[in-house]
């Protein structure tokens, strides 16, 4: 560069110096993006600046604070908003050049979800859930899924899982700016046990019969059962199997209920007590040798069926019939009765045949009741054939004494006594009626009905 100088008397001079003129940089730089979701965003900025001459460096301001010497930048903002991106370029000749450009976060939905259930709950309840989701600005939109076929699109969500099992509920919120959140619920659902049970024998006998309760009881999901018959007699048991039973003769319903900790099933059974059989017969004297056996029938509602055995090899199936015995000894007459629904009751007697037209073998009691059954009237009659005690006692089922005579030392003979124990406040039912003399004992089920 030259500078020329002349006075005003043309009087001249000239400068001379050198001037070096360095090339200017040119700032500039692109991005992946130009706008992004606030969750999980990142932006990536490519720097384009460029010299003629020389090498830059660079300086980077992300908007939000933080800044980088690095030729490129990656970054990633901590809320949502609007944000100035700038690049200053300086050159190795400290010449400078800048460019900024805006770049935008948006809000990202919280996707929140809750549930007033108690879980696990049994398959095939409704379960409902409450959207919780929040949004600084802007509006949502929903997407359910109950991760067994059910979506929807509703801000709450209700479902039914008709199978038990574990399932991953979700929620996707998804913002009017396309950002999205999502949230998984643990949902257990458990299974319900199929109640069911059999009943044997069916029917049976009040005071005879055991039943067998047996469960066929099942649970799809393997939970452990809890058992709850309820026998309809005002008894209940727990186990999974039980005998029972019952006092007096009826229709019942007998529920079983099963539970697991969470579900519960119950199922109904019908079964049918009859009343119970009780063997019993009379013996009458038709001649020295001919006794008539009548098996009293305690409940001539139902067809019985009858086994006579005798001691002399004999057999009947008859509810009466006269039998004839060929000699004077002891005698055993064995009755079971059965009345085809499961039920039976057998009765023996031991008496000592002593006719006159036979040679006497034995010593001992010949022993009967009649009427059998009685309202309370009867008389018992027993013969003996040498001298002997002789006692007599009625008792109750389980041997408690109710009246007693001890005739004393008898001489052979026939004796009888008529008595009324409806004057004595006994109840209906079956009592042993008992004569007792030396060892020998025999003993006769009396039956008292109105």
């Amino acid at each position: 560069m030259s500078l020329f100088t002349n006075t005003v008397n043309n009087c001249l001079d000239t400068l001379v110096k050198n001037v070096t003129l360095n090339a200017s940089p040119k700032a500039d730089f692109s991005a992946d993006k130009t706008q992004d979701c606030e969750r999980g965003n990142q932006f990536s900025f490519t720097n384009n600046s460029t010299i003629l001459a020389g090498s830059n460096t660079y300086n980077w301001t992300n908007g939000e604070g933080v800044s980088a010497i690095s030729t490129n930048l990656l970054t990633k903002y901590s809320t949502f908003g609007t944000f100035t991106v700038k690049l200053l370029t300086k050159s190795d000749q400290g010449c400078l050049d800048s460019v900024s450009q805006d770049y935008v976060v948006h809000a990202s939905p919280i996707a929140s979800l809750t549930s007033d259930e108690i879980l696990p709950r049994c398959e095939g309840e409704t379960l409902g859930f409450t959207n919780m989701s929040t949004l600084a600005n802007g509006t949502m939109r929903y997407a359910w899924n109950d991760d067994n076929g059910t979506t929807k699109s509703s801000t709450n969500f209700s479902t039914v899982y008709p199978n038990h099992g574990s399932f991953a509920l979700s929620l996707i919120v998804t913002s009017d700016k396309e950002c999205e959140d999502q949230v998984t619920f643990p949902v257990s659902i458990a299974s319900i046990p199929k109640s069911s049970f059999t009943i044997n024998p069916q029917p049976g006998c009040a005071n005879q019969t055991e039943f067998d309760f047996t469960s066929t009881s099942t649970n799809a999901d393997g939970k452990a059962l809890s058992y709850e018959y309820i026998y309809g007699d005002g008894n209940t048991a727990s186990q999974a199997n039980n005998t029972h039973k019952y006092t007096i003769a009826n229709t019942y319903s007998i529920d079983l209920k099963v539970r697991t900790s969470v579900c519960a099933d119950s199922t109904s059974n019908t079964l049918l007590v009859l009343p119970p059989v009780s063997a019993a017969f009379t013996m009458d004297s038709l001649n020295q040798e001919a006794i008539r056996f009548y098996a009293v029938d305690s409940n001539s509602s139902i067809p019985y069926t009858y086994n006579w055995l005798i001691s002399d090899g004999t057999s009947q199936s008859l509810q009466e019939f006269n039998h004839t015995f060929a000699s004077n000894k002891r005698y055993t007459i064995k009755l079971v009765v059965d009345n085809n629904q499961n039920c039976m009751d057998s009765f023996s007697r031991t008496f000592v045949l002593a006719s006159a037209n036979y040679n006497l073998q034995d010593n001992a009691i010949n022993f009967y009741i009649y009427p059998n059954p009685t309202a309370g009237k009867f008389t018992y009659k027993f013969e003996i054939s040498e001298k002997r005690p002789v006692e007599v006692k009625l008792l109750t089922i389980d041997g408690r004494e109710l009246w007693s005579r001890d005739w004393g030392e008898l001489d052979a003979g026939v004796y009888y006594e008529s008595l009324d124990f409806g004057q004595m406040d006994v109840a209906n039912g079956t009592y042993p009626f008992q004569i007792k003399s030396k060892d020998d004992v025999e003993q006769i089920k009396i039956i008292f009905s109105d």
